[in-house]
């Protein structure tokens, strides 16, 4: 049987690099680049480990001059595949501004892609619609819900575990999530003075310190919205977490006067 693309142009050519080749530890990386992020190569191991996807995204390089070759995209893949020592795979391209508009045009999926993605998994279905339906019933990000779901205000590790499919909702988590959501509507409701700015009651930071807050076994929420209540707060002109959770440990151990 003839091959449904015997006719069409071949455009570009994909080449194999093995540990074995001279070119394998010689490629050098693009200085406009991004930095190295260690983290993010680890991850991609990890895939890598799991499924060996590299050949469907090769690393785009250039030869300049005296023949150096630089990675103009995909310096976290190579990254990865040397620390494994597996092959990868290169592109030439010589467009003088490929830096620029690759960073321009290509788009990571957003943690709402990933939850429609699952959603629509008959095995992950579930827990990804549940996650769906609090997310619309409450003024959370996507960050701060994932750390609920996961019972820990630690979201950087557990949000990769979400892109993967991995996200719970059963007995483990379920009276957790609904008793931290609870806790944090009581707050974003809680007659304050100031009145509490809608940016700041939507805040990543924000509710990512009172998560650490109900995490703390000494913590007195019941104290510390009766104290809020009374209490001027210094919430609406603070930017970081820890001034938040500092703010949020200095109402809650305020003494009746």
């Amino acid at each position: 049987m003839s091959s449904p693309f015997e006719n069409l142009e071949v455009s570009a050519t994909i080449y194999k690099v093995y540990p074995h080749d001279s070119l394998y530890n010689e490629l050098k990386h693009e200085f406009r680049n991004r930095n190295i992020n260690n983290t993010h190569v680890i991850r991609i191991k990890e895939n890598i480990k799991k499924n060996n996807l590299l050949h469907l995204q090769p690393i785009i390089v250039q030869v300049r001059e005296e023949g150096n070759i630089f990675i103009i995209d995909g310096q976290h893949r190579a990254e990865a595949a040397l620390s494994l020592g597996l092959p990868f795979h290169i592109l030439e391209d010589s467009s003088t501004e490929i830096v620029n508009l690759l960073n321009t045009y290509q788009k990571n999926w957003s943690l709402s892609n990933f939850v429609d993605f699952w959603a629509n998994n008959e095995e992950t279905s579930h827990a990804y619609n549940m996650y769906k339906q609090y997310k619309k019933e409450n003024l959370v990000s996507n960050s701060v819900l994932i750390a609920i779901f996961n019972k820990s205000s630690q979201y950087v590790q557990v949000t990769w575990e979400f892109k993967d499919g991995k996200l719970k909702y059963d007995s483990f988590n379920r009276d957790h999530i609904k008793d931290t959501l609870l806790k944090i509507r009581r707050v974003q409701r809680c007659p304050t003075n100031p009145t509490l700015d809608i940016n700041v009651l939507d805040r990543k930071p924000f509710q990512l310190a009172l998560l650490e807050a109900f995490e703390n076994t000494t913590f007195d929420f019941e104290k510390f919205l009766d104290n809020l209540k009374r209490s001027r707060h210094r919430f609406n002109i603070l930017a970081k977490k820890t001034d938040y959770t500092k703010e949020i440990f200095r109402i809650e151990r305020k003494r009746k006067s």
